[in-house]
C-alpha cells in the first residue's frame, strides 16, 4: 500500500514534516522505489533502504503504537534479512527512546542490529 493511499496518510505528512521532510519527498522516494508504505495494525510505517545495508524506519504513525511495535519489528526485520539489510535505524526522538529501550542509540538516531 503507498503511504498516500492509506488513511493515515495526513498524519504521515505531519510526521514527516517534524523531520524535515514533506508529502512530495515521500511520493517522490516511494514512486522511484527507494521507499515503501509498510501498514501495521493501528499505524503506518514508511521505511527507506540506505545506501549502507539498513532500513530506516522513516515515519511512523499511529495510536496505541506499544500494542504493535513489538509486532512491527519482527516483521521489518524479517524483511530487512531477507533483502540482505544489517540493521533497522529509527530516528531517535524521545518517544521511541522510552518504546524502543532495546535498541543502541547512535548519535540521534536508535539502531537495532539483526542476528
Amino acid at each position: 500500500m503507498t503511504p498516500w493511499s492509506s488513511p493515515w496518510w495526513p498524519d504521515i505528512v505531519k510526521t514527516a514534516e517534524r523531520g524535515g521532510s514533506t508529502a512530495s519527498d515521500i511520493i517522490d522516494k516511494v514512486s522511484a522505489g527507494h521507499a515503501m508504505g509498510w501498514p501495521v495494525k493501528g499505524g503506518f510505517l514508511v521505511l527507506e533502504r540506505t545506501t549502507d545495508d539498513a532500513i530506516r524506519i522513516w515515519v511512523g504513525v499511529g495510536l496505541n503504537v506499544r500494542d504493535w511495535c513489538g509486532t512491527a519489528e519482527r516483521e521489518v526485520s524479517a524483511f530487512a534479512k531477507e533483502i540482505g539489510c544489517n540493521r533497522l535505524v529509527i530516528e531517535g526522538r524521545k518517544g521511541w527512546r522510552r518504546i524502543l529501550p532495546h535498541w543502541t542509540q547512535i548519535g540521534d538516531d536508535l539502531e537495532l542490529k539483526l542476528p
